[in-house]
């Protein structure tokens, strides 16, 4: 690189002048010419694609299970259809004070799951749930909240086992602002 102010020839590489010290300009580019930068990003892509097809070609799909056309040679045994009874949402309800209410299942058992949110009266504040069937309980359960406890929402799950058929819930709140509770069948 020569010098611009005196006309030294200094290496190529070379910052400052060997003879009078002058700092020499710097090649900004020192980056990746875009030619490099594009043939980089075309062998990433071919070796990618490369991999996948190798990926394809060592792994066979499996036999295709909605061809009837197409056998792997296994042999199933025959299933027996049986009915696996799962949880069934059959009521919900809301509000922000007492309520009461009536339901019907199906199943042996229910479950009712429920969430509140107090007011904020640093007292305490409660949520009451109890089920009722030919007018005598038969599960309870209680969401409770200190006067010096957080305000934040409860959650809570009360299951019943007394076979089907029509029950009734009773809300008792103190100092709620809201509440829901849905009702969950077992057939």
């Amino acid at each position: 690189m020569i010098c611009p102010a005196c006309g030294n020839r200094n290496d190529e590489d070379a910052t400052y002048c060997e003879k009078c010290g002058r700092k020499l300009k710097i090649n900004q580019n020192r980056g990746m010419n875009k030619s490099v930068k594009g043939l980089i990003i075309v062998c990433f892509v071919l070796v990618c694609l490369l991999g996948v097809a190798a990926g394809l070609l060592m792994h066979p799909d499996p036999p295709n299970i909605s061809n009837p056309n197409q056998s792997d040679n296994t042999i199933e045994e025959p299933q027996d259809n049986v009915y696996q009874p799962t949880w069934h949402k059959i009521e919900s309800f809301s509000g922000s004070g007492d309520d009461y209410q009536s339901f019907t299942t199906k199943g042996n058992r229910f479950k009712i799951t429920f969430s509140s949110v107090p007011m904020i009266t640093y007292e305490p504040s409660w949520m009451d749930v109890y089920v009722y069937k030919n007018n005598e309980i038969v599960g309870s359960r209680q969401i409770y909240w200190a006067g010096t406890e957080s305000p934040n929402k409860k959650y809570a799950t009360l299951e019943v086992k007394s076979g089907s058929g029509t029950y009734q819930v009773a809300i008792s709140t103190l100092d709620l602002e809201s509440w829901k509770l849905a009702v969950w069948d077992y057939y």
